[in-house]
């Protein structure tokens, strides 16, 4: 699986083809997907493209170079064949026998369509997270380890290479693996130094789930950006640095105080742009060097070809070292960006 992803979510029909295309000739070699992107066919366009001969304008590229990822959508996991069907629609979209992994979009969650109501909500409902819950009730219809074994059924179908969750807790992800046929190969969750999720992580590591960083450039909240001395003071010694607190401000360009500063965009936190200046590299590579550093594999998203294959090398530089890491740490306020769990009135996450 590789470690950095191209990612397919709140690109427009009529952009994705030519991003996906772009993407790979930067040269991104996994997609993730998901149907309720409502954008898979024009995916799978660029995708087969990129397959063809240089001469025939493509680059070249067998299906085996590149990781496809999809998720089963929480309307869809009622049955076996439901499952199956939502698995075989999105491979036939990108246009492809089989994924390379397959993910319960909220592991947790199922939903019931309201009277009327397609499956899925319509793309323009797609840009505000907040209304996903705009067509349907959320009850829990099935218990996780019987969505699971509908998720091991596509492997043994061949429709899936390896099967994973997005959006999953602790507890549920405990329960999932006890009662496995077969290995969680991922777990995808919004993770980003104000949302850094160590329990969650450390219990993946333990269990050899990868896990995958979605939105790691942050959420678009205003955020308190001021370093705590004492949360750095505690960081520093995590990581058994010598480094004093003021050394460490200093460090990043801050003074005694953190540098306190609310903004809305963690790119704009002046503790991240110092560490960035330091290296000499821009605020956005901070974020996603954080995120890689962390043992993730990172989703990347972009549209324009320029930004495309900038961001393609933005994880090409030096890593953070254990100052860095610690002065990033105090960011992390456990601010989501997305709580489906308490939108649909059934939180779950930790």
């Amino acid at each position: 699986m590789p470690t950095i992803a191209f990612g397919t979510w709140r690109l427009s029909v009529d952009k994705a083809g030519d991003a996906v295309f772009e993407a790979l000739r930067a040269g991104y070699r996994h997609l993730d997907c998901a149907m309720v992107y409502r954008n898979e066919h024009a995916v799978g366009e660029g995708l087969t493209r990129a397959m063809r001969s240089e001469a025939d304008g493509g680059l070249g590229l067998e299906r085996s170079d590149v990781w496809v990822t999809g998720k089963i959508w929480h309307t869809m996991t009622a049955t076996d064949e439901s499952v199956e069907a939502a698995c075989r629609r999105s491979a036939s979209d990108l246009g492809v026998e089989r994924l390379d992994l397959v993910l319960l979009h909220h592991a947790c969650i199922d939903t019931v369509p309201e009277a009327g109501k397609d499956e899925l909500p319509p793309p323009e409902h797609m840009a505000d997270i907040t209304r996903y819950d705009w067509y349907a009730k959320a009850v829990r219809l099935r218990p996780i380890h019987a969505k699971w074994a509908s998720m091991e059924r596509l492997v043994d179908l061949g429709l899936a290479r390896c099967i994973g969750v997005s959006n999953c807790p602790v507890a549920a992800l405990s329960n999932l693996i006890a009662g496995a046929r077969l290995p969680c190969a991922a777990n995808q969750m919004e993770l980003h130094v104000a949302h850094a999720q160590p329990r969650l992580r450390a219990f993946c590591d333990s269990a050899g789930v990868v896990v995958q960083a979605y939105s790691p450039l942050g959420c678009a909240a205003p955020l308190a950006t001021e370093v705590s001395r004492n949360r750095l003071g505690a960081a520093l010694e995590a990581v058994g640095s010598a480094v004093t607190v003021d050394e460490a401000l200093a460090s990043a360009g801050l003074d005694r105080s953190g540098g306190s500063s609310p903004t809305s965009a963690l790119w704009e936190a002046p503790v991240v742009k110092g560490i960035a200046a330091r290296h000499g590299r821009s605020p956005p590579y901070v974020l996603y060097r954080w995120a890689a550093q962390c043992g993730a594999c990172v989703l990347q998203r972009s549209s324009g070809a320029d930004h495309i294959r900038e961001n393609a090398g933005l994880l090409e530089g030096p890593p953070l070292d254990d100052v860095d890491m610690a002065l990033l740490a105090t960011l992390d306020t456990k601010s989501r960006l997305f709580d489906a769990g308490a939108q649909w009135g059934l939180p779950y996450f930790d």
